[in-house]
């Protein structure tokens, strides 16, 4: 994934690419990374989640709990937030 940065007219623009470019300015580039996402049913611009990605933010917590946990973190569920059971 190429490092860029980019003339960002809002902090809701910011992709990975970004991430890892101000990653490597700080000297903190992880050796391991996992991207983990939702397709989106269509590209528009809205405030909120359509229903298509609203239905999987549980199944996409999940796969990131797991991957903290198979890397040798503790994961728990926080008071007051609701978890897929």
């Amino acid at each position: 994934i190429p490092q860029t940065l980019a003339l960002l007219m809002s902090p809701h623009q910011i992709d990975l690419r970004e991430v890892l470019a101000v990653c490597a300015l700080r000297g903190t580039t992880p050796t391991d990374m996992v991207a983990l996402g939702v397709q989106p049913e269509r590209m528009s611009t809205h405030v909120g989640m359509s229903d298509v990605v609203a239905a999987r933010v549980d199944q996409l917590a999940d796969a990131a709990a797991a991957v903290l946990v198979a890397w040798g973190h503790a994961v728990a569920p926080r008071e007051g937030v609701l978890v897929h059971a």
